[in-house]
């Protein structure tokens, strides 16, 4: 009754073996082909460009200031009534005599009807403060672009981290997958050796015990296997399982020598930097004049006052605003406020850069002592399982004893692929913190 037990108990936990396989793919991409992608389909970049493409806008609204307008008007008018001087009748009433050829024609005041058309230019001459505003909102530009490489770069490190992860969650399945094996094996061993007389149900039990929870793990880094290849696919914009091909961990990219001026943070900041001194100045030259030019040209079918059914008009308009109720003041304030703002950001950045790179070289030095540590372990893990098994097989050792090797052997090789993937990410840390790209061929 005991074996039979046993019997359906191992036919059920064996039936689901293979419950549950990884999500297909939609796409198996190189790491390359991923980093180009990312960059043509990323949701997060679009985003990103997006800003830029609304910082770029506002700078070209800021050049308005500096530009010549033209306009062009057109309009057809009817008027209650219409007022009319004639010239002849007033001077025929005259007691001296008028030759009726020389008598000036009738004076339109006001027609009953009139079309008008026109057109009226207006060119800035001497407009310091928009000047300052437009240099300042171009700079703003230079700022946003720096931010927007910053933006791909950490994207890019985003991404590549994502693939060492979803690696890491392969691995993790081929591991567990290879324990329950191992378990299952050992299951069979233990089962023949009882029926054979020389073990117990006991040990049948926890062998079956083993099997059971490898399954167990393993259908669950199935699940974080899709989930983290899901999450690479949202990277890409991709809705769906994406699989990225990592390099090996002696393949990594080398470290260039980039001045830390190049950095994309840093470059943005620096921009800031002087598009707020520019708007310090522009709010400065808000107290002073500013000429500019006009000309007008218009058209009627109707003759004005002057008798010609067209005139022109030139000038030149001053215009000095002598107070504005602070408003000038407060600007000029806040300008210097936002320069405070942005000197201790970049006091502050320059800190925060030398210690994530200092902290990144740590973390990949550590992490390789780690990698070397766990390749041993994962080595010397191996063969005490093999070793345990052989001596189970002639009867010295117990079957706890196969079992224990076999956790501890799938604990060196969950370890060895963490500490692979730690060595990865510690070297994206390192061109992130340098401003440097993840190379492509």
């Amino acid at each position: 009754m005991t074996h039979l037990l046993l019997t359906l108990v191992s036919a059920l936990a064996l039936s689901t073996a293979n419950a549950a396989e990884p999500a297909p793919l939609v796409a198996d991409l190189s790491l390359s082909q991923a980093l180009e992608r990312l960059v043509d389909d990323s949701p997060l970049l679009a985003e990103v460009q997006g800003r830029v493409d609304e910082v770029q806008a506002g700078a070209r609204m800021a050049s308005v200031g500096v530009q010549p307008m033209v306009v062009a008007t057109g309009g057809f008018a009817v008027n209650n009534a219409e007022a009319i001087v004639s010239l002849g009748n007033i001077l025929s009433t005259l007691p001296v005599p008028v030759d009726p050829a020389t008598l000036p024609p009738d004076l339109i005041i006001q027609p009953k009807q009139q079309w008008t058309a026109g057109v009226s230019a207006k060119v800035p001459l001497i407009v310091p403060s928009a000047w300052a505003s437009r240099s300042a909102a171009r700079r703003g530009v230079t700022a946003a672009r720096a931010g927007a490489d910053h933006a791909e770069l950490s994207a890019q490190a985003g991404l590549v981290r994502a693939a060492w992860g979803a690696w890491v969650a392969d691995e993790q399945v081929t591991v567990l997958n290879s324990a329950l094996e191992s378990a299952r094996a050992h299951h069979d061993s233990v089962a023949r050796r009882t029926e054979a007389g020389l073990g117990t149900p006991l040990d049948v039990l926890a062998a079956e015990t083993e099997v059971l929870r490898r399954e167990r793990e393993w259908l669950g880094a199935v699940a974080q296997l899709d989930g983290a290849r899901r999450a690479v696919g949202g990277l890409l914009g991709v809705e769906g399982a994406v699989r990225i091909a990592v390099p090996d961990v002696d393949r990594l990219p080398s470290l260039g020598s980039v001045s830390a001026s190049e950095h994309p943070q840093v470059r943005a900041n620096e921009a800031q930097q002087s598009a707020v001194r520019a708007a310090s100045h522009a709010a400065a030259w808000r107290h002073a004049p500013t000429l500019s030019a006009s000309a007008a040209l218009m058209a009627s079918d109707v003759a004005y006052p002057t008798g010609e059914t067209e005139f022109w008009r030139v000038g030149l308009d001053l215009n000095w605003v002598l107070y504005d109720g602070g408003a000038r003041y407060g600007m000029a304030d806040q300008a210097a406020a936002q320069r405070v703002q942005a000197e201790a950001s970049g006091r502050r950045l320059a800190l925060d850069l030398s210690r994530a790179l200092a902290d990144a070289e740590q973390a990949e030095t550590t992490a390789r002592q780690t990698l070397a540590l766990a390749e041993s372990g994962a080595s010397t893990a191996a063969v005490a399982e093999a070793t345990a098994t052989r001596l189970y097989e002639g009867g010295l050792a117990r079957s706890l004893d196969v079992l224990d090797a076999q956790q501890r052997r799938l604990e060196a090789d969950l370890a060895l692929a963490g500490a692979t993937a730690a060595v990865a990410s510690a070297r994206v840390d390192r061109l992130l913190a340098m401003g440097q790209p993840w190379p492509t061929p």
